[in-house]
């Protein structure tokens, strides 16, 4: 690819993974694509109830942690580990980093760590136990990478 331009025209696209990947390869020079923006992450959440308002509220306190963007982690996380549910998953995150923000009772620390993806870039990231068994990780902005439950 060298470059980008605005034609104007207005092109269908779709949201698919091939072999159960929500980014893959395309073209003859294998140019790695994804599938996910928030926007359309929005439209799939649709009929939950939940307010462009309140997704925009919650989507910004999210890190895209290793994905291309965050609405591909969120919806890949979700996917995989809390049945398809994204505004419940969301939610739930939400709160979660609230309360960590707080340092509400029954949220500890567990570990710190640096990871490296490739040269020159790194992340910290922190570990937090919760109550119930949930556990979240927050990047060093601040932002949460994912959560679940151990």
């Amino acid at each position: 690819m060298t470059g980008v331009e605005a034609t104007g025209i207005v092109e269908p696209v779709y949201n698919f993974s091939v072999d159960g990947w929500a980014t893959y390869h395309v073209g003859e020079l294998g140019v790695w694509v994804h599938n996910i923006c928030s926007d359309e992450l929005f439209q799939m959440i649709a009929e939950s109830g939940m307010t462009r308002r309140e997704f925009d509220r919650l989507i910004g306190g999210w890190s895209k942690g290793t994905y291309d963007t965050v609405a591909d982690g969120i919806f890949d996380h979700a996917t995989r580990h809390f049945e398809g549910d994204i505004a419940r998953y969301m939610r739930i995150g939400g709160d979660i980093q609230g309360q960590i923000a707080a340092r509400s009772r029954g949220w500890s620390l567990r570990r710190t760590q640096v990871y490296r993806q490739g040269t020159p870039e790194q992340y910290v990231a922190r570990t937090w136990d919760g109550p119930n068994g949930r556990f979240a990780i927050i990047d060093d902005s601040g932002l949460l990478r994912t959560w679940g439950i151990n």
